[in-house]
């Protein structure tokens, strides 16, 4: 086969798999970005918590708010480990031009 041929078989191939990554991931995140099944998440939570006493209803409530506590902690310690590293290589960076400036 020619290098044209050989191109659009290659393309081919690279466009079936991002395909069928694209269809696995959304197959796996689906139920946490549909907005139609958040929807009805958060409803059958509200409706389970209606059904329940008070007091029932306030405990999932303080565990779910612990854990996404967790989650912002999570998240802003890579936030921070990732200034850190950045803020480390821009100052080898800036020792770099002012060695190469000092020559």
């Amino acid at each position: 086969p020619d290098e044209e041929e050989l191109h659009t078989s290659f393309e081919q191939a690279i466009s079936d798999r991002v395909i069928g990554v694209n269809r696995q991931l959304s197959l796996i995140s689906g139920p946490l970005t549909d907005p139609e099944r958040a929807h009805l998440r958060v409803t059958r939570q509200l409706n389970q918590s209606s059904l329940m006493p008070n007091i029932e209803a306030a405990a999932p409530s303080v565990a779910h708010a612990s854990t996404k506590g967790l989650g912002s902690v999570w998240q802003r310690s890579l936030i921070m480990v990732s200034l850190a590293l950045m803020f480390l290589l821009v100052g080898f960076d800036l020792m770099g031009l002012l060695v190469l400036h000092a020559h």
